[in-house]
Parts: C-alpha cells; structure tokens; sequence
C-alpha cells in the first residue's frame, strides 16, 4: 500500500518565486507567515534552498535589511498616531519597542546596543595603557 508523503507537494525553486517570497519580506511580512500560504514553501525549504545558493543568500539578506528598515520607519508611523486611551498607549509602546528590537536584530544600525568590535576596541586599549604604564 502506497502511503502520501505528509506535509506540502514538492515547490521548485524559480527566481520568480524568490523574489515575490523577498518582496514580502522586505514589505515586512514574516517568513512564517509567507509561508503559511499554500503556494509557498515551508521555511525549512526556503533554508534549504538559502544554503546552496550564494546570490540566493544575498537577494535574502537585502530582503531582510529592507524589513528592518520597514519596521523602524513603522515606529514613526505608530508614534504619530493620536491614542485615546492609556491601554491604546501602552499598545503603541510595546508595538514600537517589538518593531525597534526585531530591526535592531536585523540591521545593527538600529541596535541600542553597541557590536562586539566597539568592545575589543576598548580592551586593547585598555591592556595597551596598561602595558605602557609600567614602563
């Protein structure tokens, strides 16, 4: 007795598919949600893919500098909106704040917090001082 695979049939890789997966990406749609679509590959398809393909990674990963600047501009556009209510408030903070942590994941440029090189800069120095000192 034959059995069917579970899951989604098999999609082929097209550059056509690529680039609408990326433009919604970079339109700040999720992967996951992508995805969840019936025309569209799994996530780990997508990986799969990402992994054997150089300008594959690269179309991707402008994609994805695009969402974060999608999602910092949407924190400007949130702010201006007028809230009436505290809760309404409370809301736009904590969309604001998830759109700032996720962009910052996705483009340093819009961490608070500063990259590991800004540290070993600091370090070295710090031991250099240190080093000339006792001479």
């Amino acid at each position: 007795m034959n059995r069917a695979k579970p899951g989604r049939p098999a999609i082929t890789r097209s550059q056509e598919l690529a680039d609408t997966i990326f433009d919604r990406l970079a339109n700040g749609e999720s992967l996951a949600k992508i995805c969840s679509d019936d025309a569209m590959p799994s996530t780990s398809t997508i990986f799969r893919w990402l992994a054997g393909a150089d300008e594959l990674s690269s179309q991707y990963a402008r994609a994805r500098e695009a969402q974060a600047d999608r999602y910092a501009e949407e924190t400007i556009e949130i702010a201006d909106r007028p809230s009436e209510t505290e809760l309404a408030l409370q809301d736009k903070r904590e969309m604001i704040e998830a759109r700032k942590w996720f962009a910052g994941k996705l483009k340093g440029q819009y961490s608070d917090r500063k990259g590991p090189e800004t540290a070993v800069q600091v370090n070295i120095q710090q031991n250099a001082d240190q080093y000339f000192e006792g001479m």
